[in-house]
């Protein structure tokens, strides 16, 4: 509604100023000879030609500004409607006295309303040469979980037991994965655009206790 009453009062103001030197250009031809009438119509009506072009261009620029940002605004907002965010789950388990703290497998959750393409988690580095690798997943639809597979990998060296739950549970028991380990999502959107989400492996050293915190989302153009 307000855009309709700026419009209109745009529209108004320029009619205004293109009718003034018209009403007084009429008034003045009045009180001239013919010939010298006609001279001094002949410019006025120039003139206010050349008024009424520059306030026309205007008013087109101002529509085309306001209409970009109708157009930027309606974009953001069916992006925000399929919009994937993906998020890795890395918890620990529930504490056994006089047990090792095991961890649950780890989860690839699509907490966004679109689906996420191509979801691809860069390596996770640790202390002492230890890097935990989770497979690609080429499609996680809206608001669901997809297992995570995942190898822990010491001395950059093939392992037998890369696969093994226990090796991995060791690597998180023993530290090597510290507090506030880097972790990165890569993904992209129905509309084909690229996001990256970034978290943190949070360890608590008292307990053991393992989490991942989101610490946030970012547009990635390739």
């Amino acid at each position: 509604m307000k855009g309709h009453r700026e419009s209109g009062f745009s529209i108004a103001m320029m009619i205004i100023v293109v009718l003034i030197p018209c009403i007084w250009a009429g008034h003045y031809v009045q009180l001239l000879s013919e010939p010298t009438a006609i001279l001094r119509v002949s410019a006025i009506a120039s003139a206010v030609a050349a008024i009424a072009a520059i306030f026309a261009l205007l008013i087109l620029v101002k529509y085309t500004i306001e209409t970009r940002l109708l157009r930027q605004i309606s974009q953001g907002q069916f992006e925000g409607s399929i919009k994937p965010i993906v998020l890795v789950v890395i918890e620990s388990g529930e504490y056994v006295p006089g047990q090792r703290r095991s961890i649950k497998t780890p989860q690839l959750r699509n907490i966004g309303m679109g689906p996420a393409f191509d979801v691809a988690v860069e390596p996770i580095i640790g202390k002492e040469n230890v890097v935990l690798r989770i497979e690609n997943v080429p499609l996680i639809e809206s608001k669901s979980d997809v297992p995570a597979s995942c190898s822990a990998v010491e001395n950059s060296g093939p392992s037998g037991l890369a696969r093994i739950d226990a090796f991995r549970d060791h690597m998180f028991d023993a530290g090597r994965f510290p507090d506030r380990t880097r972790l990165t999502v890569n993904f992209k959107g129905l509309s084909e655009k690229h996001y990256r989400v970034l978290q943190l492996i949070r360890y608590e050293l008292n307990t053991g206790r393992v989490w991942t915190e989101f610490v946030r989302i970012e547009s990635t153009e390739d």
